[in-house]
């Protein structure tokens, strides 16, 4: 994979700006690691858990999960790859999140 793109669809609030402040040291990490990595992001006018909206990041068109607390970017990397690649290799990877209604 030479080429990584990666798409923040945030809202408004702290866990959209903490999400797409990983996914920029993600693509940060990568660019280090000799990948040729993009970012860019899209706001949706809607603030973060108001009609069930939560931030979410697309890369290379494969939705994978960046957590909004601060973590190791160079292993997050490494996630965002291997979802990735095991994604386009793999039938029903990754596997949706799961949600529990209440």
């Amino acid at each position: 994979m030479e080429h990584v793109e990666v798409v923040v669809f945030r809202g408004y609030g702290s866990r959209s700006s903490a999400v797409r402040e990983n996914a920029r040291r993600v693509v940060e990490a990568l660019r280090e690691a000799g990948y040729l990595a993009s970012f860019s992001e899209v706001t949706v006018p809607v603030a973060d858990g108001e009609e069930g909206f939560e931030p979410f990041v697309l890369v290379n068109g494969v939705e994978v999960y960046i957590s909004a607390v601060e973590v190791d970017s160079s292993r997050l990397a490494e996630y965002v790859i291997e979802s990735v690649y095991l994604a386009s290799t793999l039938a029903g990877f990754p596997l949706p999140p799961v949600s529990i209604e209440s």
